[in-house]
């Protein structure tokens, strides 16, 4: 996919061509559409890589996958999720709230004292997130990376967009940085009122090695999905390993 700044150059020398030579309405409508349509794509999809790239997958000829899981920590779930990973032998990468992190510390620190890998997911988590001012997205991604690291004692290098969204704005408040930018490959849909075996199913029968699987601790229903889930991938022969060793994904 073309990065932003080639495709508004490309825009921008068909708007002028446009001007100059075809200048009727049909022909602005489609320019302008195409040119919405893409700007929409970007930053809707975090594996388009219009605006920032984003990890997605490791290694897709190994037979390993990674387990993330967004919004924590939460007082109702997150203990069980931690619960069922550790009788599994499983480790995974969980995308914290900064302000979540400060209400429940402890619960933070037992993600981290369990093995797994605790990465950013803004402070806030607001509606508006992706269209704050960069220097406000910047500030809350330094103040939840204070917490994680004065928990972790390990720099908090990854971050994942709330919602997956990322946009011209969010490019400008990671220039810089030495944060990595986190997505998926396979969306649970854990948040939906799709029944337990259902969203399993959905989630086994796509995948393929390497995958990054998007979960939620926050879920309502996610006990029962990942119960499911690690009994499925375990049966089929799936290795899950935590997010960072996965094969592939720091190169």
């Amino acid at each position: 996919m073309l990065k932003f700044r080639i495709a508004t150059l490309i825009f921008c020398l068909a708007a002028i061509v446009t001007a100059l030579f075809y200048n009727h309405l049909p022909v602005w409508l489609v320019l302008i559409s195409v040119y919405v349509a893409y700007l929409a794509y970007g930053a809707s999809d975090i594996s388009s890589g219009v605006f920032v790239a984003a990890r997605c997958h490791g290694d897709r000829s190994q037979k390993k996958v990674a387990l993330t899981f967004d919004d924590g920590p939460d007082p109702q779930h997150t203990r069980e999720v931690l619960t069922l990973l550790k009788n599994s032998g499983v480790r995974a990468g969980f995308f914290v709230i900064g302000r979540k992190v400060e209400k429940y510390p402890d619960l933070a620190y037992k993600i981290h004292e369990d093995g797994h890998l605790i990465g950013n997911h803004s402070f806030s988590h607001a509606d508006f997130f992706p269209v704050k001012q960069a220097k406000e997205i910047r500030k809350e991604l330094l103040a939840t990376r204070q917490l994680i690291e004065k928990i972790t004692g390990e720099p908090n290098l990854y971050f994942r967009p709330p919602f997956g969204v990322t946009n011209p704005i969010i490019a400008r408040a990671l220039k810089g940085s030495d944060f990595r930018v986190i997505g998926w490959s396979i969306r649970s849909f854990d948040l939906s009122r799709r029944s337990p075996d259902r969203i399993v199913e959905r989630i086994v029968s796509k995948l393929r090695g390497g995958d990054i699987i998007l979960l939620h601790d926050s879920s309502p229903g996610i006990l029962p999905i990942l119960n499911r889930l690690l009994t499925s991938l375990k049966n089929q022969d799936w290795e899950v390993v935590r997010l960072d060793k996965l094969p592939g994904f720091n190169e």
